[in-house]
């Protein structure tokens, strides 16, 4: 996942930061996910685990909206996602896989994880996700899915859109990013009313996850 060097607000309602829990067995991936929450300024790390067990005494003490949990764990990882959303059926639940085997993302959604995203997404793709788990927890959504080919293809961008909808991702709002592009705050409408239709999204973060191998090595350009 490529980083971007600016840190970004997000609108939330709430006035509080999303809080996340990272379990992954690997130290480096924690270490990927802490600098994204960093400089995202509506999501702050709590705490972080190695192992399940490790994750139920963090998670018990931090109390987060959301737990990312990466596929350094393979099978107790899922356990632990089904475990935790036995007990808190409110918890957000992302899964970070390098996998997007059709039987994994079934397993995965079977066990009540809210978001399953491929290791080889754009890092804002990542971040709707867990914008998205913190708000709705009990739906799925997955990106990095195998495309099925009788499956519509997602509706080319022009680079106009990709724009917007990268600074979307950004948690830009419509005035911020007209500032940033030069537009005038009724175009600016238009492109994010027109982006949702064609991506069938309800809202911003659903726009994001639709179009996130659009989105793979884009980042706004402030």
């Amino acid at each position: 996942m490529e980083l971007t060097q600016t840190r970004c607000a997000a609108p939330n309602l709430t006035g509080r930061a999303r809080t996340i829990v990272c379990v992954d067995t690997y130290p480096l991936a924690r270490l990927g996910v802490a600098e994204i929450a960093r400089r995202h300024l509506d999501l702050r790390l709590v705490g972080e685990a190695g192992t399940p067990e490790e994750a139920r005494e963090v998670i018990a003490r931090t109390r987060p909206a959301v737990v990312v949990i990466g596929d350094g764990l393979p099978d107790r990882g899922r356990a632990l996602a089904a475990e935790l959303r036995a007990a808190q059926p409110a918890l957000g639940l992302v899964l970070l896989s390098h996998q997007t085997d059709p039987a994994l993302v079934r397993r995965a959604r079977q066990a009540g994880v809210s978001g399953f995203v491929s290791r080889s997404a754009a890092v804002p793709v990542l971040v709707a996700a867990i914008r998205r788990a913190a708000t709705a927890p009990g739906s799925f959504r997955g990106y990095g899915l195998p495309v099925d080919p009788a499956a519509e293809r997602t509706p080319a961008l022009s680079r106009r859109e990709e724009q917007v909808l990268t600074l979307i991702a950004d948690g830009m709002s419509n005035q911020d990013i007209a500032a940033a592009l030069r537009l005038g705050p009724g175009t600016v409408r238009t492109y994010v009313t027109r982006l949702r239709a064609k991506l069938h999204a309800s809202d911003r973060s659903q726009a994001v996850l639709a179009a996130g191998s659009q989105l793979v090595g884009t980042g706004s350009q402030r």
